[in-house]
């Protein structure tokens, strides 16, 4: 197998996190950012698409400057995410057009 690594995200209601791992299975670098805790008002469950956004962009970041310092060659990416939360992002500005309907939300029931 070619040297280098794999950096797996998992963006999640409360935070995002991501992982590099060796081609050996050693992790080389680890980080996680926390998200406000979402808007609840008993039916609606809404985060900030552009928070989310924010945190996943400075997880890979983090990832890759800390692999590529370490001389490392990125081989794949993974990225996992919140379930069946839905949002609309703006196809000209690319600014969401409403909030992360989150997969807790009963709306739809």
């Amino acid at each position: 197998m070619q040297q280098g690594c794999f950096i797996g995200i998992d963006q999640g209601s409360s935070a995002t996190k991501a992982v590099a791992v060796g081609t050996d299975g050693q992790v080389l670098f680890h980080t996680r950012r926390d998200l406000p805790p979402p808007f609840r008002d008993g039916v609606r469950v809404e985060q900030d698409g552009e928070e989310i956004l924010r945190s996943v962009t400075k997880c890979l970041e983090g990832s890759l400057e800390a692999v590529r310092s370490g001389g490392e060659a990125v081989l794949g990416l993974g990225l996992s995410c919140q379930r069946s939360s839905c949002l609309a992002w703006s196809a000209s500005t690319g600014a969401p057009l409403t909030p992360v309907i989150s997969w807790r939300d009963t709306r739809g029931s």
